[in-house]
């Protein structure tokens, strides 16, 4: 996990490795680092909980949530034999979006689910297809990610509606027909 600034840019969340791999937070200012526990990835929200952690390992990986005031982590989700290579709070802080995979990349082998903040109401978009890392959009709403393309192009598509916004090409050129 690369380095996570909180909303307010006051706290960093990072990971260190050591029997397994853990979160931790340090203030902007200094002084004590908080062990959140164990985890690899994280997404920040303003209020709390203020931090949705992935905690990912054999044979079991769970996401829950991390409230700075009283230190208190809740599960909100659990899986057994996949990981969560992805996890994103909504814009509105209401609820998340979080990937199921076969391994860490971010393909959605096991597919994508939004769930409200508390964990509950799990639904999944099906796709029948692939997709890679979704993205809200700032304002919340949209859910976008890069399809399962070919060798030479990637649609972009709108996760909630499955509309394909526009075509990348992987080497060059103008979409679609110049894609080389």
């Amino acid at each position: 996990m690369s380095l996570a600034w909180s909303v307010d840019s006051v706290w960093i969340a990072f990971t260190r490795i050591r029997e397994r791999t853990d979160v931790f937070l340090a203030h902007r200012e200094g002084g004590p680092q908080i062990e959140v526990g164990a985890g690899d990835r994280v997404s920040w929200r303003k209020n709390p909980p203020e931090l949705l952690v992935a905690a990912n390992g054999p044979p079991t990986s769970r996401i829950y949530t991390f409230d700075l005031t009283t230190r208190k982590q809740v599960e909100v989700a659990k899986v057994d034999k996949l990981m969560y290579p992805l996890v994103q709070w909504h814009p509105t802080l209401d609820r998340f979006a979080y990937v199921e995979s076969e391994g860490a990349g971010r393909e959605a082998s096991g597919g994508i689910w939004i769930r409200s903040a508390d964990g509950t109401g799990a639904s999944s978009l099906d796709l029948g297809r692939a997709v890679f890392s979704p993205q809200w959009s700032r304002d919340g709403t949209s859910l976008t990610a890069l399809g399962g393309g070919d060798e030479v192009i990637v649609p972009v598509i709108e996760l909630l509606t499955g509309r394909r916004i526009a075509v990348l090409c992987r080497r060059g050129g103008r979409p679609p027909a110049d894609c080389v």
